[in-house]
Formats: structure tokens, sequence, C-alpha cells
């Protein structure tokens, strides 16, 4: 048995809470099940999901919830200022007559907008902290076996719209991908190490049994080898699986991309300070503070928008669609990643035909795929040393419409995987989620066109779209 830890008083509801880094993990000693423990790096993306949830919830608690043994526990919490739950509190779960025990017992949603106003929930506990409203969804493992809750609670009235309700589902799925993923790992764990007792005792009795058993050791030595190429195999097959869990980045996505925006209005507003102070020219540059003030709501204008696409990217009817110079949306992607292209040593070529017509559709989405294509064939010519690596971008006219191509003299595409490297979680490379180009071909098919590949007549790739 794991050695008793000392406690410490809980400051929310009276129960002991152990050391973060002891108490999280030492019940969890069987796998796959309701007390098996959760990696490091999957809590941390946890941490980030919970951070993101309360922030774009413009609330002071987010919180994935976990029952171990009779107890539910605070399992992440987010930073936010104003959050009175830490990790390692706790409460026994049954009659405890917290929302979190309604979610689980009953396996659905609850919303209670304002504690004070409802008759069955003003005697909540978490009303003692002033945490009167509450959403919260049931968590479970693959068997159907209840791991917890996720919830975010505010300390004012609260009714969350669908749009909310609808991320904190998402929140919710990634985090129960998480757990299949630990779950089905645990099982080939188990029936690994089965086979490889099996086949272990079975060497034991040959050798046993008779010395002259060179033929039947051979055997099993082959036996074995089999067993160790199907581990391996395993073992990359979870190697694949674990990717997945990156899903969960997704919210740091969206840091990213709003990242670029914000940073322009930081140096926006010290060079307007710069000016009207007449650092550089020793008396007020009102024009160059005014043009630093246009730069500013610039980028403010795009933060605000690249928000409202990554939102209507979780809708199934995508975002929204306007018209469009393509050869715009290409230079608009090529700012962002010409550094990358220059630091990789490869040469860029640009042919984009003018006097296209204009085009249907969201810039923000296509440039996502472009983004997708032009770094997949960055990573297709790293492998590439006995000759220039060369990407081309073309754009020109085609049937009423324009056509895109992206162009690489990289290592190319076997012809058996034309097609493969379009299915959802298909990946050649090591790091590689294999959404990318998924995502691509969607984006592309919801736009009315089709993303293509074909190998070239020489070395490398060809993949184009075309709209209209």
């Amino acid at each position: 048995m794991a050695e008793s830890k000392q406690f410490s008083c809980n400051p929310l509801y009276g129960a002991p809470v152990k050391e973060i880094s002891s108490w999280r993990n030492e019940a969890s000693l069987s796998q796959g099940g309701p007390e098996a423990a959760i990696p490091e790096p999957i809590l941390e993306k946890w941490q980030k999901i919970v951070n993101l949830m309360a922030e774009m919830l413009d609330v002071p608690s987010g919180l994935i919830m976990r029952i171990l043994g009779e107890n539910i526990y605070v399992f992440v919490s987010s930073s936010t200022a104003g959050n009175p739950y830490h990790p390692g509190e706790s409460e026994h779960f049954l009659g405890s007559g917290l929302y979190c025990e309604t979610v689980v017992t009953e396996n659905r949603e609850l919303l209670v907008p304002n504690a004070l106003f409802d008759e069955a929930w003003r005697n909540n506990p978490d009303v003692r902290l002033n945490m009167i409203s509450y959403l919260g969804y049931p968590i479970r493992w693959p068997d159907g076996k209840p791991f917890g809750t996720i919830c975010v609670l505010d300390c004012k009235t609260n009714s969350y719209s669908e749009k909310y309700k609808r991320l904190m589902t998402q929140f919710r799925d990634v985090v129960e991908i998480h757990l299949e993923i630990i779950y089905t790992e645990s099982k080939r764990r188990e029936e690994l190490e089965r086979l490889v007792e099996e086949r272990t005792a079975s060497l034991q009795v040959a050798v046993a049994q008779q010395a002259e058993a060179n033929d039947r050791m051979l055997s099993e030595i082959s036996q074995r080898k089999r067993t160790e190429e199907f581990l391996r195999r395993t073992q990359d097959d979870l190697a694949r699986i674990s990717r997945i869990t990156t899903i969960g980045e997704l919210a740091a996505t969206i840091a990213h991309e709003v990242n670029q925006p914000l940073s322009g209005v930081l140096t926006n507003g010290n060079a307007c300070l710069r000016w009207m102070a007449g650092v550089e020219s020793n008396s007020p540059n009102l024009e160059e503070a005014r043009q630093a003030v246009e730069r500013m709501i610039r980028d403010g204008k795009r933060a605000g928008d690249v928000i409202v696409r990554l939102r209507n990217f979780f809708k199934a009817n995508g975002g929204e669609k306007k018209s469009l110079d393509i050869n715009e949306v290409v230079e608009g992607i090529l700012t962002l990643v010409g550094h990358e292209l220059e630091r990789n040593h490869v040469l860029l070529r640009i042919d984009l035909c003018d006097r296209l017509p204009s085009v249907q559709g969201d810039s923000i989405q296509l440039q996502q795929v472009l983004l997708n294509l032009i770094l997949n064939a960055a990573d297709a010519l790293a492998e590439v040393v006995d000759r220039p690596r060369e990407l081309t971008i073309v754009s020109r006219a085609e049937s009423g419409g324009v056509r895109v191509e992206v162009k690489d003299n990289g290592v190319g595409i076997e012809n058996e995987k034309m097609e493969s490297i379009f299915q959802p979680f298909y990946t050649t490379k090591a790091s590689g989620m294999g959404l990318g180009l998924s995502i691509s071909r969607s984006i592309i098919k919801n736009h009315g066109g089709q993303l293509r590949v074909q190998p070239n007549d020489g070395p490398g790739a060809t993949f184009s779209f075309t709209l209209s």
C-alpha cells in the first residue's frame, strides 16, 4: 500500500487536501478504469482547457472534477482571478448537495442561473463561496463509468448562451478522447503482458521437458520474435493514437491566431506614445501618432475577425463567405510563412495571374488551407539535400473560376498513399496530427471545390484546388 500522507485543512468543504504532486494519482493503482492515473502531459492539456474555458466564458472558475473512491475532488482548476477552488479539495460524493452530484448521478447537463433564487439550490455548499451560477456536463470513461464533471461557476447571475454550451461540450469531448486513449493503452498493455507471460512460460516448459528440444526452442524463439514485432507495431499504433491528444491544443491555436494582431496593437501603441512625447523629433508628431492609432484600430479589428472566424469554424455551416481576390489571400499567408521558408532554405517562386475573377469564400479558412499546404511542402523539402529546395505557388483562371497550385520538388508521395493522406488522423510525420489535409479538403469542399494531389513529372508533388 502507498505510504500515508499528511493532510492540510481544506478551506472549501472542510475535507483534507494532499500535496498536489501526490494526491492526484496515489489512489490510482489500477489502470483503464475509474481509478486510472492521468499522465502529466494530459493534465497539462486539461489545465489549458479549463483556463481557456473560464476566460472565454468570462467566469472566475472553470473546473474538471473527478470521483475517486467515495469522494469527489477538484481535479483541475482554472488559474483565473477570483477562483476559490484549488486542486485537491474534496467532498464526500453522495449526499454532498453539490451541483456535480446531480450532473454525474443523472448523467445530464445542469444549468443553474442563480442558486439564490432557486429553492432546490439555495443551500448548495458552493453558495458559501458566492458561486451562485453553474453550468456543468458529465465526463465518462469509454466503458460508461463516471469520471466526474467539467463545469464553470460564476459569482453573478449567468444563464450561459447556447454557443457557450456548445463550446463546453466540445471541451468535454476532448477530455473524453483523452480518457479513451488512456483506457485503450491500458487494455493493450495488459494483453501484451499476458502474451509475453504465456510465451515465457511455454519456453520454460519446453526446456524443462527435454534437453534435445532445440527445434522446439527455435520455434518458441521465433514465436517470441513475432510477439516482439506485434509489441512494436502496437507501440506504433499507440504513438499514433497519442498524437490525437493534440486536439486539445486547438485552444493554443486560438491564442496563436489572436497573438499576432495583439502584438501589432502593442507595438503601435508604444510608437504612438513616442510620437506624442516627441521622442523622435523633440516635438509631438501628430501625423505619425494618428497613423499609429489607425494601425492599432486595424489590428484590433483583425483580432476580432479572427475570433469570429474561429467561432464560426465550430459551426456546421462554416464561416462567412464574401467576394475575394485570391491573389490577396495568397499574398496574405505568404507574409506569415516567408521567414519560415527562408529559415529552411526554401526558394519561393510566385506566379500569380493578373485580372483573375473574384471568388466567393472565407479568407481566413482559405488561408488556413494554403498554410497547411505550404507547411506540408516545406516538410517534404526538408529531406532534400542534393538539389535546391523549390516551392512554387501558381494562380490562374480556369472554367469561370480560379485554380491555385502549391508545387514542391521534395520527396514526393507514393501512389498508393495519394488518397490515404486526406483521411483523418493519417500522417507520415512523427509529430503530425493527421488532421491538416482532412480539414483542408473539407474547407475546399464547403467552398464548392475539390482539393487534389498529383505527382510531378520530376521530383515532388502538386496540390491544387479550384474555386468559383
